[in-house]
Parts: structure tokens; sequence; C-alpha cells
């Protein structure tokens, strides 16, 4: 069965409420379900209104690659609609739009036949809604609410024999990836005909079986090293388990006077979880972009909403490999008669909101592997997961994990069999985003991994019994350095309004949110909550075995030159290393003195002298080449180790033009030379404002948060010569690093020039967007 997406997340059933224009009177509703499930909203009064009949207004829609919608509108429509536009379109008031969509008008463009076509943003709860309230308590999510699932095309089923979707009188049973994921509850004819009359829904149970094999994980692994481990298989994760008697409550109190008043957001369950993973020697670990542009296309293709899924940020990506999105949205109560036919709103219509349950594999770094390892094991627990607010106080996070036998520990984060060296970041986590009429109000997560930095051998357990209990070892084996490992717990709350809470600002949308414990505190050695660090230490468990000695897998137990260069290292800074030294500047320039650059339009681009550094006035036309490059600078080896650094500034940023600092092999006359790499100002369809570092080889992409404008960012890229590298941005006005990435697939092409500036077509900005440029180092 293919996999697909739906996301839910709407909070109106009631009749249509026309098209609102700015000045309509307010436009009330609100959801009684049951005695359990009572929501009301009041929205804006500039927000424009979209139901069955205005919604003929629409005369086509597309949905792009970066997750904006465009809509061809026409009549009363295109009149009311101006560029700032709040449009909301209500699920189900057309075929096309059966979730609704909401989205702010960026772009307008008149066709000269009454038409226009609208670009749209996605947009917060606080744009759309004056107040909200809701009051839905332990929802029941099973097959009867199920919507779908959002996974990329390697994640399959661990058994080869192909399972279909089934239907039993006792049960139904949804399969995906011919049985990686099944969702099982007992069916609605069923249930009426029980003996149950009190309405009650069993909640239903999700079996995972899943498989990921490392040559279909994409561009975010080097496997070319490891092979399966015994005759038959291939190398790669096996994740068993299961999600049973889950359940969402979603309370929540809005207004834009007091922003959000209260909050009970959460979903509880029984979970566990097995993550396996097969093959011997070693693999590096990076980001999985491949497979995070397949999840979001999959979700594009279905979705029909104003953005691409909230909560799927760049900072979620790195190091994280989507395993699965299970998406619900909450129907008709189980009061609705369903064996005539005559249901009060037609199951999966009335969708009062929605909850996706992300699961990712954890991976980051580097290991090497003979035996056999378990990277985390949550054996069955309860698990209660979300966020709180009582009127009048502070978010706090909902974190509980209760295990449900007392004959296995809760956590094993890792377990191994073998000898194992890594500098790695492993484990599961579980993600939950939360939605309300398309927007995403709250996200809580727990992720359980090991931060590792060990070589051991032997037969080994890092585990707890409990959350509030310190972790401890079981088995029999020696390990050198350290580990941290535990569950980390993340929350966030995103209304678009500024909230009374105790959490710090996470980024620029007013989105608040808190991690348990910190990254600082899971650098400290000590018992921090639910995470336990061990730092620097020699550790034997049981009656021990063989630490290891300095090889090739364990540089850093090279203590000499001689044993360093023995087993291939290069031995600098008093420490073994992979890699040679870098120590020979191939190129530097401060601009402090001329140059020499050749400028193919002196008027906008040129050495600014009386400041010291290189300037570009771009505009995206073809009218002048807004261009300039180095002199040769000698053919610069990427296949060897290189540093290359550099300041720069982006004075304003204008959506359609790239400004930006390019690395050429050819001397580039034209800007559509050979290139190597870029590093350029990117503001387009669903990228706002950041800097994105990528190698036109590779097509592997680096994209930092939102920059500001006027600002200087130093930029470090580390080439470690194995078509890896280390990269790093800076805020220099206070010191803040905004962008780190170690050892991410980075494969540019050899250079000898650098360009500057930026232009194209067809004519997009309407802005001048200078750059500038600063400190350029090159060294190998």
């Amino acid at each position: 069965m293919e996999v697909f997406a739906l996301i839910t997340a709407f909070c109106f059933l009631s009749a249509s409420i026309g098209l609102a224009a700015e000045n309509n009177n307010l436009a009330w509703m609100s959801l009684l379900l049951a005695n359990r499930m009572i929501a009301s909203s009041s929205v804006k009064e500039e927000v424009i209104t979209i139901d069955e009949s205005s919604a003929t207004d629409i005369v086509a829609t597309n949905t792009d690659s970066s997750g904006e919608t465009e809509l061809q509108v026409s009549g009363d429509l295109a009149g009311l609609t101006q560029a700032g536009s709040l449009l909301y379109i209500l699920p189900g008031s057309d075929d096309r739009f059966p979730f609704g969509v909401t989205g702010r008008v960026t772009g307008i463009t008149n066709n000269g036949d009454g038409t226009k076509n609208v670009i749209l943003e996605k947009i917060t709860y606080a744009d759309i809604f004056k107040e909200a309230k809701f009051d839905l308590s332990d929802i029941p999510l099973d097959a009867n609410n199920f919507i779908g699932v959002i996974a990329p095309s390697g994640v399959q089923a661990a058994s080869v024999e192909p399972r279909i979707a089934k239907m039993a009188l006792g049960g139904e049973i949804y399969s995906f990836r011919d049985g990686a994921i099944e969702v099982r509850a007992s069916n609605k004819i069923y249930r009426q005909l029980s003996t149950t009359k009190d309405g009650t829904i069993n909640a239903g149970t999700v079996s995972l079986n899943m498989a990921v094999e490392l040559a279909k994980m994409g561009d975010g692994v080097e496997n070319n090293t490891m092979s399966p481990v015994g005759v038959n298989g291939s190398v790669g994760f096996v994740i068993t388990g299961a999600l049973d008697n889950i359940k969402l409550t979603n309370k929540h109190e809005f207004s834009l006077a007091k922003g959000l008043e209260s909050a009970d957001l959460r979903v509880d369950g029984d979970f566990n979880f097995d993550v396996k993973f097969n093959g011997g020697g070693a693999v590096k670990f990076g980001y999985f972009s491949q497979a995070w542009k397949e999840v979001e296309d999959v979700s594009f293709s279905t979705l029909g909403v104003s953005a691409k899924l909230t909560g799927l940020s760049s900072g979620d990506k790195i190091g994280k490999y989507p395993l699965a999105g299970l998406v619900w949205s909450v129907p008709c109560p189980n009061t609705c008669p369903v064996i005539t036919g005559s249901t009060q709103t037609p199951l999966r219509q009335a969708k009062a909101m929605g909850v996706i349950v992300w699961l990712y594999l954890t991976l980051e770094g580097e290991f090497s592997l003979e035996g056999e390892l378990s990277l985390a094991r949550l054996n069955p627990a309860d698990l209660s997961l979300g966020i709180k607010k009582p009127a009048g106080g502070d978010f706090e996070i909902i974190r509980s994990l209760e295990r449900k036998s007392a004959s296995n520990r809760l956590i094993e984060a890792p377990h191994l069999n073998g000898t194992f060296g890594a500098q790695l970041k492993a484990g599961i986590t579980t993600d939950l985003d939360f939605f309300v009429s398309g927007v995403r109000i709250a996200n809580a997560g727990l992720d359980v991994v090991a931060l590792t930095k060990m070589e051991l051998t032997g037969d080994l357990s890092y585990g707890t019994d409990s959350l509030n209990s310190p972790w401890d070892w079981e088995g029999d084996a020696c390990f050198r350095n350290s580990i941290g490992a535990g569950a980390i717990a993340r929350a966030s709350a995103s209304l678009g309004v500024e909230i009374d809470t105790s959490w710090k600002d996470v980024s620029l949308s007013m989105e608040y949110g808190i991690q348990i414990p910190t990254d600082e505190e899971m650098d400290e050695a000590g018992w921090h909550g639910a995470w336990f660090t061990v730092l620097g230490e020699d550790i034997c468990v049981g009656t021990g075995g063989p630490l290891p000695e300095c090889s090739t897998t364990f540089l850093n137990l090279c203590s000499t030159d001689a044993t360093c260069s023995t087993v291939g290292g290069y031995w600098y800074n008093d420490k073994c290393n992979h890699t040679p030294s870098i120590s020979t500047i191939v190129y530097e320039e401060d601009f402090s003195t001329n140059p020499s650059f050749t400028s193919l339009a002196s008027t906008y681009a040129y050495w600014n002298s009386a400041e010291g550094y290189y300037y570009v006035r771009t505009r995206d036309d073809l009218n002048y080449k807004y261009w300039a490059y180095s002199p040769n600078l000698g053919l610069v080896d990427t296949s060897k180790p290189t540093l290359i650094e550099l300041d720069v500034m982006f004075e304003y940023q204008d959506w359609g033009t790239y400004p930006g600092i390019r690395f050429y092999s050819e001397e580039p006359t034209e800007i559509n030379a050979q290139e190597s790499f870029r590093i350029s100002n990117a503001y387009a369809d669903g990228v706002y404002k950041k800097i994105q570092i990528y190698d036109v080889t590779g097509r592997n992409s680096n994209l930092t948060p939102t920059i500001s404008d006027d600002v200087w960012y130093h930029i470090s890229i580390n080439l470690n010569g194995d078509m890896t590298a280390n990269i790093q941005v800076t805020n220099k006005s206070n010191g803040s690093v905004i962008f780190s990435k170690d050892n991410t697939p980075f494969k540019p092409d050899s250079f000898r020039y650098i360009g500057i500036g930026y232009y194209n077509q067809p004519n997009y900005g309407d802005s001048w967007s200078p750059i500038r440029l600063d400190n350029v180092k090159i060294a190998q």
C-alpha cells in the first residue's frame, strides 16, 4: 500500500459562514462532541473565510516543492484579496480542500482577465483567532481516526513476506509499507454489536516491524566499509515495537489579550521500541537530507496546505532519520450511528484537531563495530508526553515514563556484545506535533539516546529502571573515555503571541520552548534528571575484559608520535589524527590593500578602500553583471584537508535575489562558469533569509537559521579530505555560533577562483541586495 499523509487539524464542524471581508461581524463557531469534547473559537474580523459557496471563486490551486500554496482567484474573492490578506478556507468546502487551507497573501499577480494569482505563506494561531477554548480529553487514537503514514521509501518491512491491508470481524487492520507499520482497532460494526453499551472506544495498536538498509538511507551515511553480519542479509537497522492504547488530550484556552492562559496537550499510551544494527566495520552518519526531502514531498502532494510541515525545521533534521509520521485526527465520537449509515457527521470529516506522532532514528557521528549492537531499547512502558500550563502558572514538560514489567529495565542505550568504538549520538526519538486549524500550536519530544565517546570490548548494557534513577551498567566489559545516556525531553508552544512563560524564546516567530537537560548539563559529569554522564574514566563491569589498544579505530589511544604513525595516523596538537595537519596558507586577503579582483560592472562591484572590504550591489536582473572575481589562486585541491574561512555581510535580503560567494575551477567571466561550491543568501519559497552552503558536485546543502541584515558572519569550512566537512557559522557581532555541523557530506571540486555577486533571469527581485566580503583565508 502506498504511504500517504493527510494532516487533519481543524476545529469547525458548523455550517458554512460565507465569505468574510475585513469589515465583517465577528464569526463565532463552536463544537460539542459528546460530553467530553467541547470547543469554541472566534475568528478575527479581518480573516477572509471561504465556505462552500465562495470556494467556487478559486479557479485553480497549486502547492510547489517549497510547500507554499498558489491560488488563482476570481469574482468577489479576487476583489477582496490584497497583499497581507489572511485566508481561511473551511475544511470540506471544496473537494480540492478536504482539510482546509490557512495562509497570508505575500504575492499577487493580476492576470488581466479579472483573476489574480496569490501566494500564501503559513500563519500562526494568533493570526486567525481572537480567542479559543477546547476541552477534549482521552480521545483514543486508533484505526478509526488514523489518517496515514509519512515515511521515506527507505523504510521497509523487516519481514520479506509481503502483507496487505485486511479486514476482520473483530478488528480493522491497516498495513503500510507491506507490513512495516500496522494499525489495528475494533471495527465499527463489531463495537456496536458488542455488549459494551457505554460508547467507550478501546484504543488500538500500532505495530512496528521496520528495516532501513544503509544503502537506502541516502546521502546522510557512508557505508562503503560496512558488511552484513552473517552469510545473508544486508547492513542496516531493524526497528521493532508497538504503540498501544494511545489517547490524545487537548485542552487549551487562548485569547489575544492574555495569550495562552492554560494548556494540557499530551499523548498517553503504552510504548516499546528496539533499534538493532546488523553490520560490521566502520560507518559515518550525518544529515539525511534525501530522506527528509522525500518525506516533505510526499506530504506536499496530499496536504494542500499553505506552508511546509511545521516542526520539520533544519534543526529537527540534523542527525535524525525519519522513520514514520503517524497522523491522527479527532473524528465524530462513538455515539454517532454507524450501522444505518445515517451518521450525524460523516466519519473523517468531523475533525476537531489532530496530532502527528513522529518516530526518528537518531544517528550522528561515527562508529566501528564487530558484534551485536542495540542502539536503544525502550522496554514496555507507560508513556505520557506533552506540555502543561495551569492558569496563571508556567509551562512544564509532561514526560512520564513508567515500566510495565519488573523483570525488564525501562531503558537500555546502548546494549551491545562485541568490540565497539564510537563518537556517536544514537537512539530513537518520539516527537509530537499538535495541530488546530492547520497551525501547529505545540510540540513535545523525548529522545532516548546515548552520546558516546568510547571504546570497549565485551557484553554491556547501560540503562535504568526509572527516569528518576541513575543509570548503571550490566554485563561483562571494560571501556575507556566517556558516555552520556538517558532521556532528553523537549517542548515548545507556538501561537504567534508573546506568552507568560518561564521558557526561553527559541525562534523569531514567538515560539517558546525548553529542553531538559540542557546541552550544557549533558556535557557535565554526573546525574542531571533523566541523564547521566561519565567523563574520562576507565570502567570495568563484571569480570571485565581487555581494553582496546592503539589502532586505526582507536586513534585516541595512541599516545606518542611513533605509535600514531604505526597505525597510519598523523601526530599534531599532541594527539593522533585521521587527517594531516592544515598548515600552508594558499590564499589570504583582508582587503586592506587592493585585492586585484576583476569587476564586470565597476559601478556596482568594487573594492571599498576606505572600510577595507569588497562590495557588490546585486539585483536580480540582466541589465548589468553585478559580479567580480579574484585573481587565479592556483589549483586548490579539495581532495586534501583544506580550511576555507571568510566573513560575509548581506545588507538587504530580497526575495528572488541570491548574492553569494562562489568557487570556480575556471575563470568566471560569467556567473554560470564551472562551479565547485557556493555560499549564498537564500530567500525564496519556503527558505527565509538564510545562508546556504552547498557543493555543486553532490548538492549536499546546508542551511543556517534565519540571519539578520547588516550583520557580519564568519564562515568556516574545514574539508576533511574524505568528502566530508566541518562547517560553522558565527555571528561576529556577539560571537554566537548559529550553525555547526561536523563530518557532514561535502564534495566540492578543486577550484582556482573566487567569485562574488549575483545576476540571473527571470527578473524576480525588485530591490537591491548588496553583499560584502572580508577576511578570506584558504589553507592546506
